[in-house]
């Protein structure tokens, strides 16, 4: 069970770092706007944790509790980082609202697999 939530939790994280590689070098290059990053940069976040607990939510039947493990497990590193750097503020914890808020939307839109008798 936990290694499901690690895989997912890898491939949300390396997702997100991949494509936010892409967007700053198109950003640095000027290809696309600052305000148009600061919007995709959010978009990319928001997809990529609502299409994987929307995947892991497919094999579990709580998925409201699936999603909010699966965003606390998002969560508490960005938290701790946040404290460290003493860079805690009201838009942080928009953030992190967003975080769960993604999470749990697509974890309770997954559909159950029916395992094959």
């Amino acid at each position: 069970d936990i290694i499901k939530y690690f895989k997912y939790l890898l491939f949300t994280t390396s997702s997100i770092i991949i494509l936010l590689f892409i967007m700053t070098i198109l950003n640095y290059y000027n290809i696309i706007t600052d305000s148009t990053y600061s919007l995709v940069k959010l978009f990319i976040l928001i997809g990529s944790v609502l299409i994987n607990s929307y995947l892991l939510g497919n094999y579990q039947n709580k998925k409201l509790l699936l999603g909010i493990k699966f965003s606390i497990i998002l969560i508490i590193p960005l938290f701790m980082f946040s404290i460290i750097t003493k860079n805690f503020t009201l838009k942080s914890i928009l953030f992190y609202l967003i975080i769960l808020s993604s999470s749990l939307t697509g974890s309770i839109f997954s559909k159950r697999k029916k395992n094959a008798t």
